[in-house]
């Protein structure tokens, strides 16, 4: 499915209650904003959000946490000296997190929209984050089954942008913005794409 929207209060408005939003950036940088905000205004609830980190400040991801909206959060970065928002809400048990090694967040994007079921990863054997989940020894070195992270919408941030997921360039900001695509094969998931209208920028009117 492809579509163009006029503004970020439509491209999200169709995100329900409990989807799981993927949402590019790395930090600050590459956050796109605009949609991020255009979700806090939507008020969907009971979100799980996919990021690098789990928001820096009071604005961007920080504020949709601040909503209360947000269930869970997958990341693998949740600690900075301006996230206290994240910190608050997570000390107070308002919010569920899934850490996850940076390069495993990007495989297991990877992996649900290319359609792979599971991976076996030597990332985090024999640390709490390999607890519960099946282990292998392959050619002698040992493993840990992770399963795709699958989302239902991403929002992205480019300065420009081609129509279909995947024509996406130009200054990305990096945060696992090419891996967060939609799952395969899932006609009601599309990825949002943002066209950036800021000073200076090369953008395509939608």
């Amino acid at each position: 499915m492809t579509a163009v929207f006029a503004d970020p209060d439509e491209a999200v408005a169709d995100i329900p209650d409990g989807a799981t939003v993927l949402i590019g950036g790395f930090g600050p940088a590459g956050q796109p904003i605009e949609l991020i905000d255009a979700l806090r205004r939507h008020g969907a609830r009971e979100l799980t959000v996919v990021n690098n980190n789990a928001g820096n400040g009071d604005t961007g991801l920080a504020a949709l946490l601040a909503t209360g909206n947000v269930r869970k959060i997958i990341c693998s970065f949740p600690r900075q000296a301006d996230s206290w928002v994240f910190d608050d809400l997570y000390r107070s048990g308002k919010i569920e997190l899934e850490l996850v090694p940076q390069g495993n967040l990007a495989e297991r994007m990877r992996a649900a929209g290319a359609g792979i079921g599971a991976f076996f990863c030597p990332t985090g054997v024999g640390t709490p984050l390999a607890e519960g989940k099946e282990q292998r020894t392959i050619d002698g070195r040992d493993y840990v089954l992770e399963y795709p992270i699958k989302g239902d919408f991403a929002l992205i941030k480019a300065h420009l942008t081609g129509v279909l997921p995947g024509e996406v360039g130009d200054d990305l900001g990096g945060g696992e913005q090419p891996a967060a695509s939609p799952r395969e094969g899932d006609e009601d998931a599309a990825a949002i794409l943002e066209w950036l209208r800021s000073a200076g920028s090369r953008s395509i009117p939608a």
